[in-house]
């Protein structure tokens, strides 16, 4: 009879132009329903997401829930005596995961005086927000109040309810999971990847994230909705595989030990075995020594005529311009997004808080010496113009090979006071060395944020090394003018954000090497060149142009 009268509530509704959403088990129908309740609204997550989804867990539509498509069918007889108890158990589900998907709206009926069933819309008001758990991860709060005991959930959230700007540690692991956007819960991913030890530690994370995962199905329950928990055991287990794959220099060897132990003894099925996959793989690789692979050919290289015990002239300038990008290019890859975080480069331990970012610094100021050096040693005029020519050369193929961080040591080594003041040499240099290094100069200028040097940068196809200096800042600019936390005391996230756009610049050109060959003897002279210190550096220039003496006024 029910069915009956369902019928020709619909034909009726039909005729007068109404569409009636009807709930069915059937996915055709469902599907119909679902695009009527969400009112042209978008679900889940982008197309480009897709791949990056599957790895962490899989995307699931969170409507399905709340339309109740996959909550499993019970018998028929206790369908009949426990109807009302399944009902409101079916509308509170409804109600609780609307929040799920921003901006949807939900159905529910109600009666108008004339006894016929219509539709209302549930306004943006009236749902109230997700539930979580708080600290103890055994208790649900919704809207601030915890249902059973406990603590106020702490996590803020942008105007348009998009992004979360910030929150205390438990809440920000949470949203790894159960982020109130889904279409932006990956980018939230990569920035919490790149900037949790700034707030936390693998240790911590490791017991929160586990604690999370066995507490999934106590919430889930409590919802209403039982695949929730698995959706967010599966969620946290692609978490699991992508934190280690990407940041397992984090990683000490009894934390190692405790992820192993996680996805042997806590997550089942499949995912623990796919986590236990990961980390032998990226062990392994680890201790493998990379070889990169080229389709082409590299070039041959530029052997010096006089091998052994060569000199800066006996060198030619492209092939020191080739060893320079090698050279910078393996220190450059090594360094890690934890370097980059709270000036670790800058801080009493920085030698063990950011160990790459000081020994690319260190080869930068070392070959500007030996760039500075070079020149001052020579007292001959025309040599020395001609070491200053060659020099210019190399800038030229190291702005040809995409590294502006060799271009730049050489720059900054003739921009040295001991070199600068050499008006005699720079007043003999031809017209196109002098006019290619005032170009140059203009292009590495600091001014403007280093805007010429940015769109250049930008410009580039990789393999490229940026001038680290340029990136570290930025990363001063952020810290300064951010503080670590919000007015309320929770972590500040948007700030992570700004830091993360940095490291994933920086990251940007690690992946793709030069393809050219190591040549020895050159990287040798890189190393072991002679170098004088600054003052040293002065006393040589004096000696070979002297101070001009000041001519005195003539007597009136």
């Amino acid at each position: 009879k029910e069915a009956g009268q369902s019928d020709k509530e619909a034909g009726r509704a039909a005729q007068s132009g109404e569409a009636e959403p009807v709930i069915d088990t059937n996915n055709d129908t469902n599907n119909e329903t679902s695009e009527r309740a969400t009112d042209g609204e978008t679900k889940g997550s982008d197309d480009d997401d897709d791949d990056e989804e599957a790895d962490l867990g899989g995307s699931v539509d969170i409507l399905d829930f709340a339309l109740g498509r996959q909550v499993p069918a019970k018998s028929s007889a206790k369908k009949k005596k426990k109807k009302s108890k399944r009902s409101r158990e079916m509308r509170r589900s409804e109600t609780v995961l609307s929040s799920e998907v921003p901006n949807w709206k939900g159905d529910r009926e109600r009666k108008n005086s004339s006894g016929s069933k219509k539709y209302s819309t549930i306004s943006s008001r009236d749902t109230p927000k997700k539930p979580t758990l708080d600290r103890a991860f055994k208790t649900l709060s919704v809207s601030g109040k915890d249902l059973r005991s406990a603590d106020a959930s702490n996590l803020v959230l942008d105007d348009d309810k998009q992004e979360v700007k910030g929150g205390d540690v438990h809440n920000l692991v949470k949203s790894l999971f159960d982020y109130p956007c889904e279409r932006t819960r990956n980018r939230y991913i990569e920035c919490f990847v790149l900037t949790y030890m700034s707030f936390t530690n693998p240790k911590e994370l490791m017991e929160l994230l586990s604690e999370f995962y066995v507490s999934a199905d106590d919430l889930a329950e409590i919802v209403g909705v039982s695949k929730l928990g698995e959706v967010w055991k599966l969620r946290i287990a692609g978490f699991c595989r992508k934190w280690f794959s990407q940041a397992h220099h984090d990683f000490q060897e009894e934390q190692v030990k405790e992820l192993r132990n996680f996805a042997s003894n806590v997550v089942v099925g499949k995912a623990g075995t796919a986590i236990t996959n990961t980390i032998d793989k990226v062990l392994s690789e680890k201790k493998k020594k990379s070889h990169q692979a080229f389709s082409v050919r590299p070039p041959d290289p530029i052997i010096p005529a006089k091998y052994a015990d060569c000199g800066f002239l006996d060198i030619d300038p492209l092939e020191l311009a080739r060893q320079m990008c090698l050279v910078d290019y393996i220190l450059y890859k090594e360094i890690k997004p934890r370097e980059c975080l709270d000036l670790n480069w800058t801080r009493k331990n920085k030698d063990e808080l950011a160990p790459n970012v000081l020994e690319f610094v260190s080869s930068f100021n070392h070959f500007s010496d030996v760039v500075a050096t070079l020149v001052v040693s020579e007292a001959d005029l025309k040599k020395r113009v001609h070491i200053v020519e060659r020099l210019v050369d190399t800038v030229t193929h190291l702005r040809d090979l995409n590294n502006f961080n060799g271009m730049m040591k050489i720059i900054s080594g003739l921009g040295k006071s001991a070199v600068f003041r050499l008006k005699a040499t720079s007043g003999k240099l031809k017209k196109k060395y002098a006019d290619r290094l005032e170009e140059y100069r203009e292009l590495m200028k600091p001014s403007k944020n280093s805007a010429v040097y940015r769109e250049a940068l930008h410009m580039c196809s990789p393999p490229s090394i940026p001038y680290l200096g340029v990136y570290l800042s930025d990363l001063v600019f952020i810290e300064d003018g951010n503080k670590d936390t919000l007015k309320d005391g929770l972590i500040n996230f948007q700030k992570r954000r700004q830091i993360a756009k940095v490291i994933q610049e920086i990251q940007q050109y690690q992946q793709v090497p030069y393809n050219l060959v190591e040549l020895p003897v050159v990287n040798i002279f890189i190393q072991t060149a002679k170098v004088y210190d600054e003052e040293e550096q002065y006393q040589r220039s004096l000696q070979i142009e002297p101070r001009e003496k000041k001519k005195k006024k003539a007597k009136e």
